[in-house]
C-alpha cells in the first residue's frame, strides 16, 4: 500500500510540473493531444508504474516543446504497453529556487524565536507545514521523485487522493488542501518568531517570504489554467459543432451517392440482362439457321456420296458378273470340248469294236468270244475311268465357282459396310466439331458477361470501402447494413 501511495505522490508531482507549462501552449492541437493523454493516464485501471513512466516522458516532451511518438497521436484503447525508449529525467525550473529557499530555512531554524510578525504569520505557518523535518512535499516543484525517501510515504499517507479519472481534478484537490492548511494555520502553535533583529535579517526574511509566495501560488495558477482550458474547450466545442455539420452533410451526400450508385447498378444490371437476352436470342436464331443450313448441306452431300458409292458398287458388281459369266462360258466350252472328245473316243471305240467284230467273225467262235470279253472289259474300264475324271472335274469347277461367288459377295458386303461406316463417322465428327464450337462460344460469352458484372461490383465495393475509411478516419459513426 505504501508503494502505491508513493506512486500517487510521484504522479501528482509530475502533474504539477506539467501544469506550469500549460499556460504557455498556444497550439490547440498540441493542447488537445496533451489533454487526451493526461485523461488516458489518469484512468484508474492503468498500471501505476507504467502510468508514471508515460507521464514522465510526456513531461519531458512538453518541456522540449516537441511531441514525439506515441504522444503525437491519439492514445490507443485499452491498457498501456511498454515504451520502446526510456523516459528521460525532466527539468524542474523551480529546483534552484527551492534549494536556495531550503538553505535559507536551515539558517532560520537556528535563530531564537522571541518576536512575532503578524503580517507574515500565515505564510510562515504554510512554510512550516511544508518543510517540517526537511520533508519536501510541495507538489508544484516538479523535481524527479526519489522513491527511497520515507518522507514521501508519510506525506502521501496524509494526503487524500482523487478517484476521478480526469487529470484536471488535481487543481480542485490541491486548491482545497491549501485552503484547509491556511485555515488550520491559525490554530497550530508552530509559529516562527525571530529574536535576532537587524536590517540584514529583515532583508533575508523578506527574500524568504517572497520565495515562499512564489512557491505557494498553486491555487491561483490552477484557476488561471482552468479558465484557459475552459476558453479553449468552448472554442473546441464550436469547432466540433461545425465539424458535426460538415459530417452530417457528408453523411447525407454519402447516402445520396450510395442510393444513386445502387440505382445506377440496378439499371446497369437490368440493361445488361436485356442486352444479354437479346444477344442470346439472336445468337440462338442464327445458330439454329446455321445448323439447319449445315444439316441440309450435309444431307445433300451424304445423298451425293451415297449415289456415287451405289453407282460405283453397281459398276463393280457388273464387272464381277461379266467376269463370272466369262468364267462360266470358258468352263462350259471346256465341258463341251471334253464331251466332244469323249464322243469321239466312243465313236473310235465303236469303230474298233466293229472292226474287231468283223475280224472275229472270220475266226472261230471261242476266240471271238474271248477277244470280245477282253475288249468289253477294257472299254468298260476306260469308260468308267473317264466318267470319274469328268465328274471330278465338274465338281471341282462347281466348288471353285461357288467359292469365288461367295468370296465376291462377302467382299462387296465388307466394302459397302466400310464405306457406310466411314461416311457416318465423318458426319458424326463434323457434327461434334460444330456443336463443340457453339458450346465454347456460348461459354466464352457467359464468362465475359460475368466478368463485366464482377468488375462493376468490385468498383462499387472499392468506392464504398473508401467512403467508410474516410468516415473512420474522421471518427464518424455509421451503421453498416
Amino acid at each position: 500500500m505504501d508503494q502505491q501511495d508513493d506512486l500517487e505522490v510521484e504522479f501528482r508531482k509530475i502533474l504539477c510540473v506539467i501544469r506550469q507549462h500549460i499556460p504557455h501552449i498556444s497550439s490547440t492541437r498540441y493542447l488537445l493531444q496533451c489533454r487526451f493523454w493526461l485523461e488516458k493516464l489518469s484512468a484508474s485501471n492503468q498500471d501505476k508504474v507504467l502510468r508514471n513512466f508515460y507521464l514522465a516522458e510526456l513531461c519531458r516532451q512538453i518541456q522540449a516543446n516537441k511531441l514525439l511518438p506515441p504522444f503525437n497521436e491519439a492514445p490507443p484503447n485499452g491498457k498501456l504497453t511498454e515504451l520502446c525508449q526510456e523516459a528521460q529525467t525532466f527539468h524542474n525550473p523551480a529546483s534552484e529556487q527551492r534549494k536556495q529557499t531550503q538553505s535559507f530555512e536551515d539558517k532560520v531554524k537556528g535563530w531564537k524565536i522571541e518576536e512575532h510578525f503578524e503580517s507574515d504569520q500565515e505564510l510562515l505557518r504554510i512554510n512550516a507545514e511544508s518543510t517540517v523535518g526537511n520533508k519536501r512535499t510541495d507538489l508544484c516543484c516538479g523535481e524527479p521523485v526519489d522513491l527511497r525517501e520515507a518522507d514521501l510515504v508519510a506525506t502521501a499517507s496524509k494526503s487524500p487522493f482523487v478517484d476521478d479519472d480526469s487529470w484536471s481534478d488535481l487543481s480542485e484537490v490541491t486548491a482545497g488542501s491549501n485552503e484547509e492548511r491556511l485555515e488550520k494555520g491559525t490554530t497550530e502553535p508552530d509559529c516562527f518568531v525571530l529574536t535576532e533583529g537587524g536590517k540584514d535579517q529583515d532583508a533575508k526574511l523578506s527574500n524568504t517570504l517572497k520565495l515562499l509566495k512564489d512557491t505557494n501560488y498553486l491555487s491561483q495558477d490552477w484557476k488561471k489554467t482552468i479558465a484557459a482550458l475552459q476558453l479553449r474547450l468552448s472554442e473546441m466545442i464550436q469547432q466540433n459543432n461545425q465539424l458535426n455539420g460538415v459530417i452530417q452533410k457528408l453523411k447525407t451526400q454519402l447516402e445520396e451517392n450510395t442510393a444513386k450508385n445502387q440505382a445506377q447498378n440496378d439499371r446497369n444490371v437490368a440493361l445488361f440482362e436485356s442486352q444479354y437476352n437479346q444477344e442470346m436470342a439472336k445468337l440462338t436464331e442464327t445458330h439454329e439457321k446455321a445448323v439447319l443450313d449445315m444439316q441440309k448441306s450435309l444431307e445433300a452431300e451424304y445423298e451425293q456420296k451415297r449415289k456415287t458409292l451405289s453407282s460405283m458398287f453397281e459398276e463393280q458388281i457388273l464387272s464381277i458378273k461379266t467376269e463370272h459369266e466369262e468364267v462360266l462360258y470358258r468352263k462350259d466350252s471346256e465341258i463341251c470340248r471334253l464331251s466332244e472328245i469323249i464322243q469321239s473316243q466312243c465313236l473310235r471305240i465303236m469303230n474298233e469294236l466293229s472292226t474287231i467284230k468283223n475280224q472275229v467273225s472270220s475266226c472261230s467262235c471261242d476266240k471271238k468270244i474271248h477277244v470280245l470279253k477282253k475288249c468289253v472289259s477294257k472299254m468298260d474300264k476306260v469308260f468308267q475311268r473317264t466318267e470319274k475324271e469328268y465328274l471330278k472335274q465338274i465338281e471341282q469347277l462347281r466348288q471353285e465357282l461357288e467359292l469365288k461367288d461367295s468370296a465376291l459377295q462377302v467382299q462387296l458386303k465388307v466394302q459397302k459396310a466400310e464405306l457406310i461406316a466411314q461416311t457416318r463417322t465423318g458426319q458424326k465428327e463434323e457434327f461434334e466439331e460444330i456443336l463443340n464450337g457453339l458450346e465454347v462460344k456460348y461459354i466464352k460469352m457467359l464468362e465475359a458477361h460475368e466478368q463485366q458484372i464482377m468488375k462493376t461490383k468490385l468498383r462499387d465495393d472499392k468506392t464504398i470501402e473508401h467512403l467508410k475509411d474516410l468516415l473512420v478516419k474522421h471518427g464518424i459513426a455509421y451503421h453498416d447494413n
